[in-house]
């Protein structure tokens, strides 16, 4: 169970972060999950992703169709990349540097997803947002070959078959960085190292 320093409810009703801080099925490590729920209990994260979210879909929905009246690349990839570097050193948490947390990383992640709609052309984009439903694969594949089931517990039936980019990209991409780091965590584990 979590530590008295994180309590602040009686021991049969913990809060819902108390409850994640104290998940043994979560395969990373303590510090790391306390990382990552301290950055879901920024301020940010509850004023400013339930603003960011929609207005990501809606500002990625709005390039999408001008994109389809006027076909062409509207911003390089490298100023894309310059755009993200100066977000990023303009946000980043001081603490946060090991997990690349910005304010909080969702609410980045539905920023982010602006440029990245405008620098890529519609099939690139929807290559690029396509490519997210192959972690389902991935997870089957590690699975088979390490013989392991854990990884198959972490799919979300993402069926690659499904050609669909109108998603939520922020929250795709939010759920494959966990899976990442859940698989690289499992399999470090499994291996003995670190």
């Amino acid at each position: 169970m979590a530590t008295p320093a994180h309590r602040s409810a009686p021991l049969g009703d913990p809060s819902m972060w108390e409850a994640v801080l104290a998940d043994p099925s979560i395969p990373l490590d303590r510090e790391l999950v306390a990382m990552i729920a301290k950055d879901q209990r920024r301020p940010s994260r509850h004023w400013l992703y339930p603003l960011a979210r929609p207005a990501s879909r809606i500002l990625v929905w709005w390039i999408s169709l001008a994109k389809r009246l006027v076909p062409r690349r509207w911003m390089r990839l490298t100023t894309m990349d310059a755009l993200c570097l100066w977000f990023l050193r303009r946000f980043v948490a001081p603490d946060a540097m090991e997990l690349l947390l910005r304010l909080d990383i969702q609410t980045a992640l539905c920023l982010m997803n602006i440029p990245f709609a405008m620098a890529l052309d519609l099939e690139e984009f929807r290559r690029a947002v396509h490519s997210l439903r192959f972690d389902d694969s991935l997870l089957e594949i590690v699975a088979a070959i390490t013989g392991d089931e854990a990884f198959r517990h972490w799919k979300v039936d993402g069926v690659s078959l499904w050609m669909d980019s109108n998603v939520d990209v922020p929250q795709m991409v939010y759920r494959h960085a966990l899976v990442c780091e859940y698989a690289h965590a499992h399999l470090r584990r499994t291996l003995g190292v670190g």
